[in-house]
């Protein structure tokens, strides 16, 4: 199963190639960058995150990564979103939050994180967190359930879109 997801993943970032990744090469497969080490500013953050985020609802499925996967994952997607406006659709893990936590401490910026959520919970604390650590200016919070129609002011207001879960 890990080499298909890193077989999907390289796949991506061929087709998508990006100046803003500085580690490529022999060195920077997916597979390395996945095992890379979290260092402790990345983990500091994944924890804020994990302590910050509400209990999940486990009659939506609700169900938070663990926070050293957590970290891994915005530690492999930031470079990726540096630069771009990125739609989170269900963001129980908090992503969104942690990829604004890491912009802060002189990692990639993205453009913009909206957070869309039905979870008002979910919505609050990434709210909470981007105004007591200082990415606000990125953060955009707001209701909506993938069941329902995307609003026409959402159509094309992002460069790319994080789903979580991958099914929605």
């Amino acid at each position: 199963m890990f080499d298909q997801l890193s077989s999907s993943v390289n796949a991506i970032l061929h087709r998508y190639p990006s100046d803003r990744i500085t580690d490529r090469g022999a060195a920077s497969s997916v597979k390395s960058r996945l095992r890379a080490p979290i260092t402790s500013t990345e983990r500091a953050a994944a924890e804020l995150v994990a302590r910050a985020r509400p209990a999940p609802y486990r009659a939506y499925d609700q169900i938070p990564m663990r926070t050293d996967d957590l970290a891994r994952q915005a530690k492999l997607i930031a470079p990726l979103l540096a630069g771009r406006r990125v739609a989170f659709v269900g963001d129980m893990d908090g992503t969104a939050s942690l990829l604004g936590l890491l912009a802060v401490a002189d990692g990639p910026v993205p453009a913009g994180l909206l957070v869309l959520d039905f979870d008002d919970r979910v919505l609050e604390t990434a709210q909470s967190l981007a105004e007591r650590h200082g990415f606000a200016h990125l953060l955009i919070a707001r209701r909506y359930n993938c069941f329902d129609p995307v609003p026409p002011d959402l159509l094309g207001c992002s460069d790319w879109f994080y789903v979580n879960p991958p099914y929605c």
